[in-house]
């Protein structure tokens, strides 16, 4: 009985950590930053803007994309590979790799221009999007990436959304490197 009870909290331990965070950073050679994608479904963008410094420490925020170089590695390497955990009732839908926040927002809310007023969490400039056809729609005003399956948009992974919808929101995506660098010989 002793060894049943040890093994279920051990394996609990063991999900619970595999879930909620990445075994590892991986490194973008294109720039020398890090990158983690955090699991936590339904977060806000204000919390995760929150919790990826309270989860993997200083130097930590949400992942700024300024490339369509870094997009595609971003999306290639964390977001299609993305796994999630089953539902413990196999009657309950299976979970779609929907969409991530990244360190993106509008400035001014209160635009009317949707495409306008965008900003990275790092001051860095806007200057790529990676806007799926139909976005930005206007009155949300974070930005998330589409994963895999997103729900009645399939085949538009690695785009981006101004996104509302907690439901749709598996976690989001972050970086650590100083903003701005360039690639080359990473340690």
């Amino acid at each position: 009985m002793k060894k049943t009870v040890f093994f279920l909290l051990a394996t609990t331990l063991l999900v619970s950590a595999v879930l909620t965070r990445a075994e590892a950073a991986m490194t973008w050679t294109g720039n020398c930053h890090e990158y983690e994608i955090v699991l936590v479904p339904g977060i806000t963008w204000g919390d995760a803007l929150k919790d990826v410094q309270d989860r993997l420490g200083e130097g930590w925020y949400l992942a700024t994309v300024t490339s369509k170089q870094e997009n595609d590695w971003i999306y290639e390497n964390l977001v299609a590979t993305a796994v999630l955990p089953l539902p413990d009732d196999p009657t309950l839908p299976q979970p779609l790799n929907r969409e991530w926040w990244l360190g993106g927002f509008q400035y001014a809310s209160n635009s009317a221009d949707a495409k306008k007023n965008w900003r990275w969490v790092t001051g860095e400039n806007w200057n790529y999007v990676n806007w799926n056809s139909i976005e930005p729609s206007g009155g949300e005003y974070f930005l998330g990436m589409w994963g895999s399956q997103s729900g009645d948009y399939s085949g538009v992974g690695g785009y981006w959304n101004d996104e509302g919808w907690l439901d749709n929101i598996n976690g989001y995506i972050a970086e650590k490197g100083t903003p701005g660098s360039k690639g080359g010989k990473c340690r």
